[in-house]
């Protein structure tokens, strides 16, 4: 099968969408699946400098297209895009390139998969104009889409207000390391963007502070609409500068040793499409300690370990914290560890790419799913 995906940043670009995206072009790699990546030819973050225009990175064919306009809404220019050499398109996001492939359908005729990665309510900012746009022209152009892959069951019910081609799949992770850490640190792994209410998680750990040793906070997580400069100094207002580290991007090895002294994944964040870093953590054994919005309520309790807190109220998140550490004894410990190495074990990328596989197949129409049905009694 011929995919093209078309997502707004990609490598060198660094982020869980970014990431996503090339973990299943992979994935469907190793089926034998023709992929190729359409992203857009700058970074909204970091380097304003043009990006090639097409580049091979880890065997997917990455094509660059320009644009105007920014990170909350642009206008690409497909000119020299070749959608005629795919069998599907598969759009990542609520965004100009979700509009744009609807509303051409009739040129390029291709069946369309969207992923909704949350679609675009991870802030409440503009929130009156993007529930209008949401409900009119995502609508609209939403009736040109065959299917589409909800990330989480919120996510799920948010799309199917618009349209009845939803089809709920957990995102796949691929855990940083599955080596048990069992450290007495708390861990933050996510960019550092307004809505995952950073100054609220220092508030927390403030006030945790202050009643006695509460190891050390690592913040990970390269800078989105939040700089490291503005937490470290909001760490010092606290008095916690010296218990705080702010990271940038770390790779692989780094993210592995820095894992090791931590035994928590803690965030205090307000909207969450799916929460994949919480699975990496839970990967590593480390137990989440999260605010309880809608994804990550979900996830702690198939799970059935770590805990739920109320970070809007710092005081009494510290005191419940504290009062359930407390009572963790180091088999307890040890349980929970193992419940949720054996959770973060159900997300995995083969698993993942063969159930996009058949929203694909159905997106095809009756050829497809039949063409399907052969190929997964062969498997």
């Amino acid at each position: 099968m011929r995919v093209t995906h078309l997502v707004r940043q990609y490598s060198p670009s660094v982020g869980g969408l970014e990431q996503h995206v090339a973990s299943l072009a992979a994935a469907q790699k190793s089926l034998g699946y023709d992929v190729q990546v359409v992203t857009l030819n700058r970074l909204f973050r970091g380097s304003k400098d043009v990006l090639s225009e097409s580049e091979m990175i880890d065997g997917i064919n990455v094509r660059r297209v320009p644009f105007t306009g920014g990170q909350r809404y642009f206008l690409a220019q497909f000119s020299g895009v070749k959608f005629s050499e795919a069998d599907l398109l598969h759009v990542h996001c609520v965004d100009n390139f979700f509009d744009h492939c609807g509303v051409t359908k009739r040129v390029h005729r291709k069946p369309l998969v969207c992923t909704t990665h949350g679609g675009f309510f991870h802030t409440r900012y503009l929130k009156p104009l993007k529930v209008a746009y949401f409900h009119s022209l995502t609508r609209f152009f939403a009736h040109s889409y065959d299917g589409f892959i909800a990330c989480s069951e919120a996510d799920g019910a948010l799309f199917r207000k618009i349209t009845n081609r939803v089809n709920v799949l957990p995102n796949a992770v691929r855990p940083v390391t599955t080596e048990r850490c069992s450290g007495d640190d708390l861990l933050y792994l996510g960019r550092l963007s307004k809505n995952k209410c950073l100054e609220r998680l220092l508030a927390f750990y403030a006030r945790l502070n202050e009643k006695g040793d509460a190891g050390h906070l690592h913040i990970v997580g390269p800078e989105f609409d939040l700089s490291r400069a503005a937490l470290i100094e909001h760490a010092q207002s606290l008095g916690i500068e010296d218990k705080v580290s702010v990271y940038g991007f770390l790779n692989d090895g780094e993210l592995t040793r820095l894992f090791r002294r931590c035994g928590f994944f803690v965030s205090a964040s307000a909207y969450e499409g799916f929460g994949m870093t919480m699975i990496e953590c839970m990967a590593a054994g480390l137990l989440p300690i999260v605010h309880r919005n809608d994804s990550f309520e979900v996830l702690q309790r198939e799970a059935g370990v770590g805990l739920l807190l109320d970070f809007a109220d710092p005081h009494q998140a510290a005191e419940r914290f504290a009062n359930w550490r407390a009572c963790l004894t180091a088999d307890k410990r040890s349980n929970e560890q193992s419940r949720a190495q054996a959770y973060a074990e159900k997300f995995n990328w083969p698993s993942y790419a063969r159930d996009v596989e058949r929203v694909y197949l159905m997106a095809l129409g009756p050829e497809g799913e039949a063409d399907g049905r052969r190929r997964i009694l062969a498997a």
